[in-house]
């Protein structure tokens, strides 16, 4: 007897012919992607191509025209931003992303406010695992997120999006004014949690340090995706990387 083929598990995120914009602007049309548990996918190109108005579509910031989310499979096209923390979504923009008036700690304890029914104990552990790891932030619990480094900032905002163990984090351009070292070290945090199992999909600039922790890649121009696969080969897509990135660029 023939045994059955399983279908193959769904993407942790699917969006399918997203098309979205501001107002009766449309930025993004008809972007299709898909990110597996535990891959960081990044989403690359010039600046005015629609990278962080698709995660905005995603997460419903921006105006959706067209289109579908599904996390694992599950179509929460609809949903606001609160609503998608609960079921499993994570989300980082670019700016904005910390209370400055607050200290770390209240930042942390914030986040856990959308995850209904949670105790006491749950609120502690969750913010004792985020201590876990970004031990700079535990250095700082009490210091007000307004005058931390750019760069703990950053970690204060990823911090919060993790609290509740989100399966799908969406990072907007993570690593933008930080120093070198500084977006590195932020880079190789971002790999392991791809690692830990968490589906990670990563608008960024920074190209060259994108690519060394993304699993794959999607280039948008315009709008709309030019090009994608495996991050080892985008690069290799000579008329791509002049048209998009510039011949200057360097990987």
């Amino acid at each position: 007897m023939t045994p059955l083929r399983q279908a193959p598990p769904a993407p942790r995120l699917r969006v399918h012919q997203m098309t979205a914009g501001y107002g009766k602007a449309v930025i993004v049309q008809q972007v299709s992607l898909h990110v597996d548990p535990g891959e960081v996918v990044a989403v690359l190109g010039p600046n005015g191509s629609g990278k962080s108005t698709l995660v905005k579509g995603i997460c419903g910031l921006a105006d959706r025209f067209g289109g579908q989310v599904f996390l694992d499979d599950r179509d929460v096209t609809g949903l606001a931003l609160e609503g998608l923390a609960r079921t499993g979504i994570g989300y980082v923009p670019q700016r904005e992303n910390v209370f400055p008036g607050l200290t770390v700690e209240e930042n942390l304890e914030m986040a856990t406010f959308v995850q209904a029914g949670w105790r006491r104990a749950q609120i502690r552990e969750a913010i004792d695992r985020s201590y876990q790891r970004f031990p700079r932030l535990a250095e700082r619990r009490r210091q007000p997120a307004g005058t931390l480094s750019g760069g703990e900032r950053q970690m204060l905002a990823m911090a919060r999006a993790l609290v509740g163990q989100p399966r799908l984090l969406l990072l907007d351009e993570p690593t933008a004014a930080l120093s070198v070292s500084v977006a590195n070290h932020l880079f190789q945090m971002i790999r392991q949690i791809g690692a830990e199992g968490v589906a990670v999909l990563l608008v960024e600039q920074n190209v060259a340090g994108a690519l060394e922790v993304s699993d794959r890649a999607y280039v948008l121009v315009n709008g709309e995706v030019v090009a994608q696969g495996p991050a080892s080969e985008i690069t290799q897509h000579g008329e791509v990387v002049n048209r998009v990135f510039g011949r200057s660029q360097r990987f």
